[in-house]
């Protein structure tokens, strides 16, 4: 069947935003974008859509939907079909799994939601893995992310402050420590490879200064060095920047 005489127009009024839709958060930015896109060119893939009271519900197209919504459009293209709750928890299940803007523990998160509401379906991590066609490696990753990752720190690779890599390498902390080398790293700006390096230097010697670690991920290791150990005149040019920087005794006490 031409899948052109399935798609219809129908007023946006009169579609409501999926209830069953697991995923709560989007990309706002990436909203925008698509917004915007819409605006200029229309939507080029059709949401699908369910009968709902006097109206429709989004099945499949939640993002187009709301960016439909913000472009001003008063009509969209749809395809309608008779889904049954089950059936729109699995299709929304396997579309946010597959989601590209989707990070590792929201996929984990789907994944377990997918086992826990369609056992017979998807009994194991294989099942799911050969159902995504991917490898297992991957589904188990998202798993463990989902379970072990604090909740700031799945916030900040939704936020994308943080890389994926070494939000890996913070499971093996307790949350409260996950949360403390992920805002350093943030406050930081280290790269995905500096974190990582960040985190080695962390378990080498976890007493040290945080500032000082990441400094040395990003390559600039502290070195004190005793000023006799200087020459004359590196002495001298070191004692007028400290003069020049000292403040008037006036400056320092407060009022």
């Amino acid at each position: 069947m031409n899948l052109a005489s399935l798609v219809t127009e129908v007023e946006l009024k009169k579609i409501r935003p999926n209830r069953l839709n697991p995923r709560l958060s989007m990309n706002v930015e990436r909203l925008n974008e698509l917004a915007d896109s819409i605006k200029q060119i229309g939507i080029l893939e059709p949401l699908i859509v369910r009968p709902a009271d006097d109206g429709y519900e989004v099945v499949i197209g939640e993002r187009r939907y709301r960016a439909s919504q913000q472009a001003g459009l008063q009509k969209i293209p749809v395809i309608i079909r008779g889904y049954t709750d089950e059936q729109v928890i699995e299709l929304n299940l396997v579309e946010n799994i597959q989601r590209e803007d989707l990070t590792s523990p929201e996929k984990g998160d789907a994944v377990l939601a997918l086992i826990d509401n369609f056992p017979e379906k998807y009994p194991t991590i294989k099942s799911v893995a050969e159902m995504l066609r991917t490898s297992d490696l991957n589904v188990r990753e998202w798993i463990y992310k989902s379970r072990k990752l604090s909740d700031f720190v799945k916030a900040s690779l939704l936020r994308k402050t943080l890389h994926e890599y070494p939000a890996f390498v913070l499971t093996k902390y307790d949350t409260s420590t996950q949360d403390i080398l992920a805002k350093k790293i943030i406050d930081t700006t280290l790269t995905s490879r500096q974190s990582v390096e960040f985190l080695k230097l962390y378990d080498k010697n976890p007493n040290s200064d945080l500032d000082d670690i990441a400094q040395e991920a990003k390559g600039l290791k502290k070195v004190e060095v005793p000023l006799k150990a200087l020459s004359e005149e590196s002495r001298k040019e070191i004692e007028q920047i400290f003069e020049k920087n000292r403040k008037p005794l006036s400056e320092e006490v407060l009022p």
